[in-house]
C-alpha cells in the first residue's frame, strides 16, 4: 500500500578539519570548532521499497522526484542548515549552499 510518504536516499560524508579564524569574543567555539559532524544531502526518491534495495547493485539507478535545477536540503548532524545544488568540481561532486535555512 503505497502511503504517498516520501523516503529520501542519503548520500554522507565526513568533512575534513579545516581552519577557523576566531573573531575576538568568539573564543567559547574554539573548544569546540575541531569536533567531527555528520554532513548529509538528502534526495527525495518516493516509491523505493525494500524490495529495491535487496536488488542495489553496480550500475542501479535510483530515480528521485528532484529536478535537476532544484535545491536539495543539506543537513548538519540530522539537523537541515541549509539548501544546496550539486555542482562537479574536477572530479569530485559538491555541493554548493544556495540558501540558509
Amino acid at each position: 500500500m503505497d502511503t504517498g510518504a516520501a523516503t529520501a536516499v542519503v548520500i554522507e560524508a565526513k568533512p575534513e578539519t579545516t581552519d577557523i579564524t576566531m573573531a575576538r569574543g568568539e573564543a567559547a567555539w574554539a573548544r569546540v570548532a575541531d569536533l567531527p559532524c555528520d554532513v548529509a544531502v538528502l534526495l527525495p526518491a518516493p516509491g523505493l521499497r525494500v524490495r529495491d534495495l535487496l536488488g542495489l547493485a553496480p550500475g542501479f539507478l535510483v530515480r528521485t522526484t528532484a529536478p535537476v535545477s532544484s535545491d536539495v536540503p543539506l543537513q548538519v548532524n540530522g539537523q537541515v542548515i541549509a539548501w544546496c545544488e550539486f555542482e562537479v568540481v574536477r572530479e569530485h561532486l559538491g555541493v554548493r549552499l544556495t540558501e540558509l535555512a
